[in-house]
């Protein structure tokens, strides 16, 4: 009958500890730095920061068009609202809504998030889109690149951007996160740096997209020359015929063995010109937006980035 008492009274404190830690656990989890980014890559920079002592978020769903998106959800602002920081892209895309969102908490008294904006702390405006294939349409939209990630120098700014706020919004684990910052920005020099030698070792540098084109920064940085179906991220579904028969002219010409599309591709664009010119299709990830089963399989700014050197690699070798 004791021994029975007695496991009884053990079982019980045991529980009252285990519940006790488990409100320790969540008053921890509480108390972490929560950061929300609009879309993949600010959310992923902040998690390798971050990583177990930051809450990072995506406000965005995976597979989501941000270009599409207008901030009015009220679960989206309520979140928003209860973050530490909030990380957008600043150009034309989401400025329009995130000002509105600023407006509001500005003229309330709720606690008001930090807000970054890429855009910003890249020192770059939206860059306007030269130097491709435009449709001989009166009607096409100028087409205009926020996607400033692509560009792995931009990265690294970024990173640096966002380790800061993070540092000032909670100095206790300061030297944690610039540590992990240090560590990632290796890793994205890395990145660049194997790029410049792909890059260098070869006589073309031309691409073109049978698609839009996110990657304004990416060819500026290594000074790529590009064509593309679409100005930046316009809205067309379909480019004009002339556009087709002008990109199938340049691959012909230039005896391009693929032609690139990106991870949104709605297209029959990249079809159309490999069956004409016989060239292959190839995948470049401008890493804006991931699916569900990306981010379930851990896709990271890094992995997708060096799947696109590879890629590119392949491209180049095949050409040679």
């Amino acid at each position: 009958m004791k021994s029975k008492i007695r496991f009884i009274t053990v079982l019980i404190i045991s529980l009252m500890i285990a519940g006790l830690c488990s409100c320790s656990s969540d008053k921890a989890d509480d108390n972490r730095l929560k950061v929300i980014g609009t879309v993949f890559p600010q959310f992923d920079f902040a998690r390798q920061i971050g990583k177990d002592r930051a809450d990072c978020e995506m406000l965005l769903r995976p597979g989501a068009d941000s270009h599409s998106y207008t901030g009015e959800d009220p679960s989206d602002l309520y979140r928003i609202m209860n973050c530490d920081l909030f990380i957008y892209v600043g150009g034309e895309t989401d400025s329009e809504w995130v000002m509105k969102i600023k407006d509001k908490l500005d003229s309330s008294d709720e606690k008001r998030p930090v807000f970054l904006a890429l855009c910003d702390v890249c020192d770059v405006m939206s860059e306007s889109v030269e130097g491709i294939v435009e449709a001989e349409d009166e009607t096409e939209e100028a087409g205009y690149d926020e996607h400033v990630w692509t560009s792995p120098k931009n990265a690294v700014k970024a990173v640096g951007a966002i380790c800061d706020a993070m540092c000032e919004l909670d100095p206790d684990n300061s030297d944690y996160y610039r540590k992990n910052c240090d560590e990632y920005v290796k890793e994205l020099d890395a990145l660049d740096s194997d790029f410049r030698v792909l890059f260098e070792s070869t006589g073309s540098k031309t691409l073109v997209f049978a698609d839009r084109f996110p990657f304004r920064y990416f060819a500026n940085e290594y000074g790529l020359k590009c064509y593309a179906a679409f100005n930046g991220c316009a809205s067309q579904s379909e480019p004009a015929p002339t556009t087709i028969v002008k990109l199938c002219k340049i691959v012909e010409e230039e005896k391009l063995p693929y032609v690139f599309y990106i991870e949104t591709s709605q297209s029959g664009v990249p079809d159309a010109i490999s069956k004409y010119t016989g060239c292959g299709k190839m995948l470049l990830h401008s890493c804006h937006t991931v699916t569900e089963r990306e981010l379930e399989n851990g896709a990271t700014y890094l992995s997708l980035m060096r799947q696109n050197l590879d890629n590119l690699r392949k491209a180049i070798n095949d050409e040679q």
